[in-house]
């Protein structure tokens, strides 16, 4: 039987959101933290004649880490950001005051380069030698001198070679850390105090000091510095207690004051056609951006509002205190869509009673228990019965489970023992003290 083949038309209606450039752009102001926001407005206005940022200049110096142009007489350096140093730099800086021939503080300088973020010496002795045409025991000197630099532990090839060499610089009588360090990290780390006790001739409390005293070392000492500039974290709000009450101030005061270009109207008027509607173009953007930062805002302050109410015991007791809240349950009482009040908090942070707090802290889902328990709590929980266990007799994550489960938080063994290991606390095995 033939299959017949025909075209037909048909008309039906579908419901489609398209994202207009203008829906972007607003989408895209959301979601800018303050310190993001002064920039999208410095950027803004070098590309559009019609905005003005009064003040513009003068909050640069009170938002380090933003780049803008300043005016003449303006200091070029800010003592916060040139202050600051990368582990790289500190290095080279180092280097510079030892007393070694162009040679080899040419090979240290290369090895510097090759040094990762963690403090670690990336590269073999035998590649940096090829590399540089050297022979392998000048890169050996260079790895040494390198060795002496702070912070201690730096250039070092793996975590073994790391904790001797600042065992050997802050404890150099101290054998026994030292001997464990080199010989018995593996059985440390399994909980093998009383066979190392045997083996050394000392006793279990005596390995046990010492393991403690490598266990304070840093195992990756370059992460005391960083490889970027800082970033500054800068509130957008503030949470305050007022005669018993929460309130929300917004902190924009330091932002520029934006605004249209008074001498449009003229620009316009002194225009040929061609320029004027362009003029129009860029004033018709300009208005559309301060309608944007104008609906941020306000849209901000409802979002905060709606978790303060929501967390008062968190801000007033602490996270152990945080109820479950989503972002949908939130953007059903304000009547908005979910992403919006995703956008609305995302990388922004409130000052409060508690410190600096990211706005994404106040959200948390349920564990389903009848007092409507949060994660946060029960970690904190866990935490708290471990922390007063009996060293030399700790609990057992089903211990654990049961005591959690007589305060009305059931979590099982196998919940326990991922929230301890979310919380680095070793198992009880490890945490035993002799």
């Amino acid at each position: 039987m033939a299959m017949e083949l025909g075209f037909s038309l048909k008309q039906e209606q579908t419901l489609k959101l398209t994202l207009t450039p203008q829906l972007r752009q607003a989408i895209e102001i959301l979601q800018l933290s303050s310190v993001e926001l002064l920039e999208y407005l410095h950027e803004q206005q070098m590309e559009n004649p019609m905005i003005e940022l009064e003040g513009l200049y003068h909050y640069i110096h009170d938002v380090p880490g933003v780049t803008a142009p300043r005016e003449k007489g303006d200091s070029v350096a800010d003592p916060q950001v040139a202050s600051f140093l990368t582990l790289h730099e500190r290095l080279e800086e180092q280097l510079m005051d030892f007393p070694l021939t162009e040679e080899l503080k040419a090979v240290c300088s290369f090895l510097i380069g090759n040094v990762d973020e963690r403090g670690y010496l990336d590269i073999s002795s035998h590649e940096a030698a090829a590399i540089l045409g050297v022979e392998e025991r000048v890169v050996e000197q260079a790895i040494a001198w390198l060795q002496q630099m702070d912070p201690p532990g730096v250039c070092a090839r793996n975590l073994q070679e790391c904790l001797l060499l600042q065992l050997r610089r802050t404890s150099p009588d101290d054998w026994l850390a030292i001997r464990l360090a080199e010989e018995a990290l593996g059985e440390l780390a399994q909980g093998k105090i009383q066979l190392l006790a045997q083996r050394y001739g000392v006793t279990p409390s005596e390995v046990q000091q010492a393991y403690d005293r490598i266990q304070s070392l840093s195992p990756y000492p370059g992460l005391a510095y960083s490889a970027e500039a800082p970033r500054y974290l800068l509130p957008d709000v503030q949470i305050e207690k007022v005669n018993g009450e929460y309130v929300v101030i917004m902190l924009d005061h330091w932002l520029p004051h934006f605004r249209i270009n008074p001498g449009y109207h003229q620009l316009l008027q002194q225009s040929d056609q061609q320029v004027a509607d362009y003029l129009r173009e860029k004033l018709n953007a300009a208005l559309w951006i301060a309608k944007c930062i104008e609906q941020r805002r306000q849209t901000l302050y409802r979002v905060v509002e709606c978790l303060v109410a929501e967390q008062k015991e968190f801000l007033e007791k602490g996270p152990a205190y945080l109820r479950p809240l989503t972002l949908k349950q939130v953007a059903e009482k304000l009547g908005m869509h979910e992403s919006t009040v995703s956008r609305a908090t995302s990388g922004k942070y409130a000052q409060t009673p508690l410190g600096l707090i990211e706005l994404k802290a106040f959200f948390t889902h349920s564990l389903g228990t009848e007092d409507d328990v949060s994660p946060e709590r029960a970690k904190l929980r866990l935490k708290a019965l471990i922390d007063g266990e009996d060293k030399c007799k700790p609990l057992s994550d089903q211990k654990l489970a049961e005591l959690l489960a007589a305060e009305g938080i059931p979590l099982s063994r196998r919940t326990v023992a991922k929230y301890r290991e979310e919380m680095r606390i070793p198992s009880s095995a490890k945490r035993k003290r002799y």
